[in-house]
């Protein structure tokens, strides 16, 4: 997909091509990031992990998980979206769409557009219930101001709930209700 869109998948940087890692900044890069543990994120065992895990934790099908999901690893969201898929549970997603570096952080394809992606392909049968920019105070603070404008006009146009309180605390709060 990020190809179809004219976004490089540069094999330096992303030597397995997975499309999972981003770039080293753009007007979305949060924090910084270590590219290292970005590309430890794309191996496909963290899904068996997240497996293993939830089986520990006595889950079964039709319980409900929450994933809160950062951009900053969206190898590791697929992973647990996957995991709550393959045991038939019922995952409440909420999403944060900035990413430290080589996270989902290209403004043309961030996690929302992955999501919506993999919903359409039949790989994914749920995504966000809510998403909110992420970074600083989970409202972007630390993005360029376009590029927040920009990612606060898709979210709003995905018809997706949008978590934006004014501090970081009442963030949290909001994803927990």
């Amino acid at each position: 997909e990020k190809r179809a869109r004219g976004v490089m998948i540069d094999r330096t940087i992303d030597v397995n091509e997975t499309g999972m890692i981003g770039s080293r900044w753009s007007g979305m890069t949060t924090t910084l990031g270590v590219l290292e543990a970005k590309r430890t994120s794309t191996q496909p065992d963290f899904a068996a992990v997240i497996v293993s895990l939830l089986k520990q934790c006595g889950a079964k099908p039709g319980d409900r998980v929450a994933i809160n999901l950062s951009g900053s690893f969206p190898a590791l969201g697929l992973s647990a979206l996957s995991a709550a898929q393959v045991l038939e549970l019922r995952p409440v997603l909420i999403a944060s769409l900035g990413a430290s570096m080589w996270g989902a952080n290209d403004p043309a394809y961030p996690w929302l557009d992955m999501e919506d992606r993999l919903l359409a392909a039949g790989l994914l049968r749920r995504v966000s219930v809510a998403a909110s920019l992420g970074g600083a105070d989970d409202v972007g603070k630390d993005m360029d101001p376009d590029t927040r404008a920009a990612l606060r006009a898709r979210l709003v146009a995905s018809g997706r709930p949008m978590i934006e309180e004014a501090d970081l605390k009442r963030n949290v709060d909001a994803r927990l209700a």
